[in-house]
């Protein structure tokens, strides 16, 4: 749903044919012919379509899509009436799982910026609004892997649902895995149900003191009232940080790594690339991409 729901309110991409243009076209012909109201619903009707078509006759279809945090408020009303469960989890885990996931733990967070921090702010913002809505569920990934809360939170879901399955307790989770290129490759292979260990704070994360002064400055930066929707509190996450040992870690290559994250930030070497190849394998005049 992100480029069908981005294409109408014009979201920040970059394409040859100018995503900003495109958006003002499609305003005007909806405004001017559909209206808002009957094109969303149009456009309802066709991802109902599919989503029905895929799941195969199944009362349920799940979609999981991380990155659904930034249009979390746009799906919810398109849909307003679906069953929703927000999953959220200590943010500094969330950075922990994506290192080890996907660099090695070697410093790699300014790849992932749209994720810690909009999509953080997405998930708060959205469970702010929805408080009171009973379609919406929140639960803690620590309390949905921990031993202690797991029946409860695995019970709360299925009364969500309406599910009198037996689900999640002794299942063998290694034998649910969905084919297909994305998705956590790590953790799938290295446990086959449920481990309180995940719900530990990955003390090993913060291995040098340049990694524990900016998860202190990130967890300012989330905000006290933000990480309270998500069903945190900022002074025990940073107490939890404070607690982690290491001073040469990663140390060199942190202080390299963050560096050419400013660098990054700025100036996206990955466009700057794209760019320069089709420049060198002559695939067109244009090397242009516009918003």
């Amino acid at each position: 749903m992100l480029p069908m729901l981005c294409a109408y309110d014009g979201k920040m991409t970059y394409s040859e044919y100018g995503t900003n243009l495109s958006s003002l076209a499609i305003k005007e012909f909806v405004q001017g012919s559909l209206g808002e109201d009957e094109y969303k619903q149009e456009l309802k009707k066709f991802l109902l379509s599919v989503y029905g078509k895929a799941s195969g006759g199944k009362r349920y279809c799940l979609e999981k899509t991380p990155r659904y945090a930034l249009i979390c408020e746009e799906i919810y009303d398109l849909f307003p009436d679906s069953k929703f469960i927000v999953l959220t989890r200590n943010p500094l885990s969330i950075c922990a799982s994506i290192l080890s996931t996907w660099s090695s733990n070697r410093w790699k967070m300014y790849n992932y910026k749209v994720d810690i921090y909009k999509g953080i702010f997405g998930l708060s913002s959205f469970l702010k609004k929805t408080s009171s809505k009973p379609n919406v569920l929140h639960i803690r990934y620590e309390d949905l892997v921990k031993s202690g809360s797991r029946a409860d939170t695995i019970q709360r879901i299925k009364e969500h649902l309406d599910l009198s399955l037996s689900i999640g307790e002794n299942e063998d989770l290694s034998q649910l895995q969905i084919p297909g290129r994305m998705g956590d490759k790590t953790g799938i292979n290295k446990y086959s149900g449920f481990s309180d260990s995940r719900a530990e704070f990955p003390s090993d994360f913060l291995c040098n003191p340049l990694r524990r002064y900016w998860a202190k400055r990130y967890l300012k930066q989330i905000g006290r009232d933000n990480l309270s929707h998500l069903g945190y509190s900022i002074d025990e996450l940073a107490k939890d940080a404070s607690k982690s040992k290491g001073y040469a870690r990663f140390l060199v290559s942190d202080v390299a790594r963050m560096i050419y994250g400013i660098i990054y930030d700025y100036f996206e070497p990955a466009i700057m690339r794209d760019k320069f190849l089709r420049l060198i394998k002559k695939s067109g005049k244009s090397n242009v991409c516009h918003r």
